[in-house]
């Protein structure tokens, strides 16, 4: 029976019994029956036009909404988790295309609570509010899934991101002033990295899944239960690290040709040389962590040196200024290269310091060696 027909039948009952306990001698009994009587008509009016019920279908409605956002939540985080896993551009568009997907159902099932809510007749707005809360959430969760889609794919995806890579840019640019450098290489040279990244993760999203990914599989099923050793995968036989190498071997020639006519296509040509040395190639497998460690040493380098520089740029000028008799022949020849003038100036600086020292001793000491000359009157 519906809640409405119950309702009513409920009504009904409560009017014949309210009628039954009406004693025409007892004044009292009278009031109490017709009181019941009352009752029992509203009851019965609220089942025919839905007075008291509608509350409750709506509650049934917003309750039924909520069992749907649930399972849609649950789906919901097995998707993101797959993205999270997932480098195939393919899987990556699609996970991503279902993700906003189920959002956008969740936020219209709280559009449905939220209008049911505003019908009842005892409203709560303090769930409206959190319904509303909720859709705002997930509206900032489409936006951050189609970030996250941008910068997989190798762009940037965030504002956030884009002032990161301003500021890199400037500090770039700063760093290679200060160094007297080619700037504008400098910030070229910046602009390659950020390239570079797009480009790998372009091409492992393309191709990886199809050529790198067997052979990492097959490492696995070599060392897993139910391998050819046996022995829970302890014992890996010959012929899977023999049938390991065939699929290397295979696959990343694959890889290779693709990668190559994925660069035709877009156009791209290499940036450095192929005739480097064993130093410059040991220099590009430098790790990013090690990279950072050397920079900052570098850095400290830079300002020793340039610290250095100062200093022996004040020595000179003084000695210049104190002996400039001794060394003047030395700096008219202009046609002298810059090491050698230097190297002649060092040389009259040490002589000087000898004969200086050499006219203040004097050697026979009775105790041995040499010792200071004395004058005496």
């Amino acid at each position: 029976m519906s809640d409405d027909l119950s309702e009513v039948v409920d009504g009904i009952s409560k009017i014949g019994s309210s009628l039954e306990g009406i004693d025409i001698t007892r004044p009292f009994s009278v009031v109490k029956g017709t009181i019941g009587v009352i009752g029992g008509i509203g009851k019965t009016l609220g089942g025919i036009f839905g007075w008291g019920t509608k509350d409750k279908k709506l509650q049934k409605q917003i309750e039924n909404h909520q069992k749907a956002i649930e399972k849609l939540r649950e789906r919901y985080s097995e998707l993101k988790d797959a993205m999270d896993n997932a480098f195939d551009i393919e899987r990556l568009a699609q996970y991503n295309d279902e993700m906003v997907k189920n959002l956008k159902t969740q936020n219209a099932n709280l559009e449905s609570m939220i209008k049911a809510e505003q019908d009842k007749k005892k409203t709560d707005n303090d769930k409206i509010e959190e319904y509303r809360k909720q859709i705002e959430a997930n509206n900032k969760a489409i936006e951050e899934a189609e970030q996250s889609l941008t910068e997989q794919l190798g762009g940037f995806g965030t504002k956030a991101n884009y002032k990161s890579a301003a500021e890199e840019f400037a500090k770039t640019w700063v760093d290679a002033f200060n160094e007297g450098s080619d700037a504008l290489e400098a910030l070229n040279n910046k602009f390659d990295e950020y390239f570079n990244t797009m480009l790998t993760k372009q091409l492992m999203n393309r191709a990886t899944s199809k050529y790198i990914q067997p052979i990492l599989e097959a490492f696995d099923k070599a060392v897993s239960d139910g391998s050819e050793g046996g022995n829970n995968g302890l014992d890996v036989t010959k012929k899977e690290l023999e049938g390991i190498k065939e699929l290397k071997d295979k696959n990343l020639a694959l890889f290779n040709e693709y990668a190559k006519n994925l660069m035709d296509v877009l156009n791209v040509k290499p940036t450095g040389s192929s005739n480097i040395s064993a130093l410059q190639q040991g220099i590009q497998s430098v790790t990013e962590s090690t990279a950072q460690a050397l920079e900052s040493i570098l850095n400290s380098l830079r300002y020793y040196v340039a610290t250095q520089q100062a200093d022996v740029r004040i020595i000179r000028d003084t000695l210049l200024e104190k002996l400039g008799n001794s060394i003047s022949a030395i700096t008219q020849d202009t046609s002298s290269s810059p090491v050698l003038i230097e190297l002649r100036l060092q040389t009259t600086i040490l002589t000087d310091i000898r004969d200086t020292l050499a006219s203040c001793v004097k050697g026979g000491h009775k105790q041995g060696r040499n010792g200071i000359k004395v004058f005496m009157n």
